[in-house]
């Protein structure tokens, strides 16, 4: 099939990503359905991108020795820090000042962070680190750059919707963030899902979590405004979020939700 372009590292090795490219608007559409399906035990993100962008990325893919020895880390807990990640990568040399944590509209850490090597041999070796646990959470390895590293810290994102505390919580909608966002209180004890189906309801997460009560909803959005798949859920205590977690893996509709706890007992804080 000559519509299947698959990106290579360095070495000549599949770097996980690929492009498909497709003849028809309706097969674009029933291929971002997949999104977050599985293929084997991974599942695969997909996105669209135009043929500009796809030309763009592949030429540069194919460019020999422009790696500039980053990687891109995903999935560990809003309270890890620098010496995790040092810790997960013992043994490879990172370059004085090469880690670089997102953090979210919150300013907390949003389970993203880049990690610069001082080789592509490093960053080889690194990558085989990928699906690693730090303390309980597994952790995706991806080959980066540093111009994605400027690139996530120049993106505005797009504000996520938040639905109004539970207590008067209408299942119907969700209202879009406003500037007044900073001033509303959220609880410390939150869990983050991912894998949610992209007409999902704060009432479909009500009833996912029932008989827990949450005190805040805020729904993820892509750069267009359209839900991304991800939410973060608040509750009033860290033992209520703790037992949230007993839903992780369970389903919504026909996709299971993986849900990751963001959350400290106040004893633990001292």
């Amino acid at each position: 099939m000559n519509g299947i372009h698959f990106i290579l590292n360095s070495n000549g090795s599949r770097s996980g990503r690929a492009f498909i490219e497709m003849e028809r608007e309706e097969d674009v559409m029933k291929a971002l359905d997949m999104d977050r399906q599985y293929i084997g035990t991974r599942y695969v993100e997909v996105f669209e991108v135009t043929d500009r962008d796809a030309e763009a990325i592949l030429k540069k893919a194919v460019q020999t020795d422009t790696r500039d020895g980053v990687v891109r880390l995903r999935g560990f807990s809003y309270n890890n820090t620098e010496d995790d990640i040092i810790h997960f990568f013992s043994g490879l040399n990172i370059v004085e000042n090469g880690i670089t944590i997102i953090t979210d509209h919150l300013g907390r850490n949003s389970g993203v962070a880049f990690v610069q090597f001082s080789s592509l041999a490093e960053v080889d070796e690194a990558l085989k680190r990928n699906r690693g646990v730090i303390g309980s959470r597994y952790i995706e390895v991806f080959p980066s750059s540093i111009n994605e590293i400027h690139s996530w810290g120049t993106t505005k994102h797009p504000a996520p919707y938040v639905t109004p505390p539970t207590s008067s919580f209408n299942h119907s909608h969700t209202e879009p963030m406003t500037g007044s966002f900073q001033n509303l209180a959220l609880s410390p004890h939150w869990i983050h899902m991912r894998g949610l189906p992209f007409m999902v309801s704060g009432h479909d997460i009500v009833s996912f979590f029932h008989p827990l009560v949450m005190s805040n909803i805020l729904f993820e959005c892509k750069h267009n405004g359209k839900l991304n798949g991800q939410a973060k859920v608040f509750f009033k205590s860290h033992e209520d979020a703790k037992a949230a977690m007993s839903r992780d893996r369970q389903y919504i509709g026909g996709r299971y939700i993986e849900l990751f706890l963001n959350s400290v007992a106040p004893s633990d804080r001292r």
